[in-house]
């Protein structure tokens, strides 16, 4: 403009043209934002666009809603913020309310709330369940962004709000995994799942398959199981033609008991990883059924890592549980067993990496109290739980998954790798959750009048009131911030060979008492310092070691 104008004008009006030209730019760049809020304020306001709260008003929040009046099908009516320097305030032209306040439900259908998001995916558990306590009976849904391995394992779209989850009421910090470990052991390998069709099974199984391994092959000995993840898998396999012309999958039907058959199987599908999370795992089943449960948790164990050995797979991952510290139950019992097992042959082996991952429940997990709870509430309640006081690590699927995929990498052999749960959850407190996520009311004395009751029906056999990770008081953190490594004792081989032994025989001469206490009795010793002999962790450190491929890599000395 300036230079058109310059002939006109003559070279001596050079500045105040400069100066129009300057005006003219503000005034219209101003003109342009007023314009655009004005419009954004409009789509906002508008009377049949659906009113929403947004749960936090930081940075997240204010994005989220930017984000929300580029729409006309929603405005945001709301903040829900707990900082007191926002009380009574307004932010972007909201009005902010403490949802910790009594009057939140009042807030809320004053202004014809219909849905909250919450802007934030790492809230605290407690402000959540207010929140829903608020929004129940009052038709509000409660909706959450998806968190970060939601995205990773291919469950959720980023940015997409969904029903709030009980993995939200959780609150736990999730980390990104790593993807260099996740695929180390998975991409262009031969990977087995024993017990491929249960619940941690086959969400190995998913994650592995999109990292492209060269064969999948899962081990199951339920018909059912198996063929839901055989039809789930196929059909990916069918959906994705990079998948299908890079992965050969099988599911075979069988029992890691069979030893003819798992090698057979290590041997024809030449197999480099075992992943071996086939095991009984229900406290009072196992505890009346003595001979199976050791039977496959210990001696099924034992089979498919011998077998394994022999045929010289580079890697063997256990996947372990929370009951299998201080056990009283025998499935905890067992479960510790084929831990020291696994420890006992590691230290003799050297061609095959063998490890195992101890983790709490998972969320949604067959026969968990999560599903228990849902069917409960869909029937109209009571809810029951064993005890009040009762309590357990919980974690998603996907997330644990991850996390052992993560770990089998880290391993360079005899770890006992942890997974930080978080905080234990009061079972009382899940029930609750669950019962005001379904949209119903708790009803006790406080109110009587209120949708599902919750029952006290007593501890099963064998049942502990809270459960522990670590049998010692030493841990070693790894490179990732939610793996650890357990300093645990050990058998030598020889002596837990004589061990086991002893259980055999009284298993086969079916006395049960005995058996029972024998193997109660070699896992008895709270500090895990056995009668026999023993190697104390202190002989088996595991430290971090510079190594060329991985700097931070564990590596036993």
């Amino acid at each position: 403009i300036t230079m058109f104008l310059l002939p006109v004008f003559g070279a001596g009006s050079a500045r105040s043209l400069f100066l129009i030209y300057g005006c003219f730019l503000t005034a219209a760049s101003i003109g342009v934002r007023y314009l655009w809020k004005s419009l954004a304020s409009s789509n906002s306001s508008r009377s049949d666009a659906e009113p929403i709260a947004v749960y936090g008003a930081g940075k997240r929040g204010l994005e989220l809603v930017n984000l929300l009046r580029l729409s006309n099908k929603s405005r945001v009516v709301l903040f829900l913020d707990d900082n007191p320097s926002l009380a009574q305030t307004t932010v972007a032209g909201v009005p902010v309310v403490n949802p910790a306040a009594p009057s939140l439900g009042a807030s809320l259908v004053a202004h014809e709330v219909n849905r909250v998001i919450l802007a934030s995916a790492h809230l605290d558990r407690h402000p959540i369940q207010r929140l829903l306590r608020s929004a129940s009976g009052q038709n509000i849904s409660v909706q959450s962004l998806p968190s970060i391995n939601e995205v990773v394992a291919g469950h959720a779209l980023a940015g997409e709000a969904r029903e709030i989850t009980l993995e939200d009421l959780l609150g736990r910090d999730e980390v990104p995994p790593d993807t260099g470990l996740l695929s180390a052991s998975v991409t262009g390998k031969n990977v087995l799942i024993t017990g491929g069709g249960g619940s941690i099974g086959a969400e190995i199984g998913r994650q592995c398959l999109h990292l492209m391994p060269k064969r999948l092959v899962i081990l199951d000995q339920s018909e059912e199981n198996l063929y839901r993840i055989e039809e789930e898998v196929q059909a990916a396999l069918d959906a994705d033609h990079l998948l299908s012309n890079t992965v050969v999958f099988e599911a075979i039907l069988g029992s890691i008991s069979n030893r003819t058959h798992v090698a057979k199987i290590l041997k024809e599908n030449r197999i480099d990883t075992v992943f071996h999370a086939a095991a009984y795992k229900h406290v009072p089943i196992v505890e009346k059924a003595v001979w199976e449960g050791y039977k496959t948790n210990v001696l099924g164990t034992k089979t498919v890592l011998e077998e394994s050995i022999d045929c010289r797979v580079e890697r063997f991952i256990l996947i372990s549980t929370d009951k299998a510290v201080r056990p009283t139950s025998i499935m905890g019992a067992t479960k510790r067993i084929a831990e020291l097992v696994l420890q006992a042959y590691a230290q003799q082996n050297s061609h095959t990496c063998i490890s195992m991952v101890r983790f709490g429940n998972v969320l949604g997990s067959s026969g968990s109290v999560v599903p228990k709870f849902k069917a409960q509430i869909d029937q109209g309640g009571p809810v029951t739980i064993t005890d009040p006081k009762i309590t357990r690590f919980f974690m998603s699927i996907a997330e644990a998954s991850q996390l052992v995929l993560q770990s089998a990498s880290l391993s360079r052999g005899g770890e006992v790798f942890v997974l930080d749960m978080g905080e234990p959850v009061k079972i009382m407190d899940l029930a609750t959750a669950m019962i005001e996520l379904s949209g119903r009311s708790v009803q006790d004395d406080r109110n009587p009048n209120g949708d599902i009751a919750i029952t006290v029906t007593g501890l099963r056999p064998g049942e502990k009131l809270f459960e522990e990770m670590f049998i010692g008081d030493d841990a070693e953190a790894t490179e990732i911030r939610k793996i650890f490594v357990a300093r645990e004792s050990l058998l030598p081989l020889k002596t837990l060979s004589e061990r086991l032994k002893e259980i055999d025989s009284s298993l086969q001469h079916s006395d049960a008492g005995k058996s029972r206490e024998l193997i109660l009795s070699l896992v008895a010793d709270g500090s895990n310092r056995f009668a026999g002999e023993h190697t104390p962790a202190d002989d088996v450190v595991l430290r971090k070691k510079p190594v060329d491929a991985n700097p931070s890599e564990l590596t036993p000395v």
